[in-house]
């Protein structure tokens, strides 16, 4: 099985892991990286599902990816191609895949054919209006409903916020301390009143009591509520057909888009 990944699921551990687990990787390699020397490319062929031929001017190499967890290397295959940039000039993109037998052409075009179904969809949403409604008709929810507490959600970040203030109070009063017991330069002895600690702790403990206040609260407010207590408002879509033209202004007789086989 083959597993094919955006520059976002870029993880050199992950693929080692699925590698070893029998399922093959194909991504686009991410980050800066030396050019391959242009007298490694060479043509590169491949017949898609149409029968098309299609030719690219590529580079079958190899290259060892660091892991940084454990400061491992793992080797992909890497096939590189040369392709027009800003300004008349080219860049090198590369392609990553733990496939050693899979021919370089069919490695580009299979890489390439999550563009081609991304656009097949595009076109259709734009002309058929996939994210929308014929009619927008509604109806009252379930009150009765079991939904998330939205009280509660609100009320957890107050307890992150009150543990974040506690923390950095806790440090500074560390830092306080530790300067109250400092004796000064010129002498070993230090005096320290029960004012001046107070003094320097009062503000730990008013962010101690505001943290289990926080805490408490978020406690006892209930984790699911029924829908009329969260949102007496709420109503749920409930589309209705319709034969009228879409939003968009394209009938329903519109030719289809292309198939998502083809670029």
């Amino acid at each position: 099985m083959k597993s094919r990944f955006d520059r976002g699921g870029w993880s050199p551990s992950l693929f080692k892991h699925m590698d070893e687990a029998g399922f093959d990787v194909l991504t686009w390699r991410k980050g800066t990286t030396t050019d391959i020397p242009e007298n490694r490319f060479t043509e590169v062929a491949h017949v898609d599902a149409h029968g098309e031929p299609r030719t690219w001017n590529a580079a079958d190499t190899a290259v060892d990816l660091a892991m940084a967890a454990t400061g491992e290397a793992f080797r992909m295959r890497q096939i590189s191609r040369i392709v027009p940039a800003r300004g008349g000039t080219t860049r090198q993109i590369h392609i990553l895949t733990t496939d050693q037998g899979m021919p370089a052409g069919e490695v580009i075009y299979r890489m390439g054919s999550r563009w081609r179904q991304e656009n097949y969809f595009r076109y259709a949403r734009i002309h058929f209006d996939l994210d929308s409604h014929d009619a927008y008709p509604s109806t009252d929810d379930d009150p009765e409903r079991s939904v998330p507490n939205p009280d509660k959600k609100k009320a957890y970040q107050k307890v992150v916020a009150a543990r974040a203030h506690y923390d950095q109070v806790l440090a500074r009063t560390d830092a306080a301390m530790l300067a109250l017991r400092t004796p000064a330069p010129g002498t070993n002895e230090v005096t320290i009143t029960n004012a001046m600690h107070n003094q320097v702790t009062a503000p730990l403990w008013d962010a101690e009591t505001a943290l289990g206040q926080a805490e408490a609260a978020h406690q006892k407010i209930p984790v699911r509520v029924p829908l009329e207590n969260s949102h007496p408002a709420n109503k749920s879509s409930t589309p209705r057909p319709n034969s009228s033209p879409t939003r968009s202004g394209w009938p329903h007789s519109t030719p289809p888009p292309p198939s998502p086989g083809k670029s």
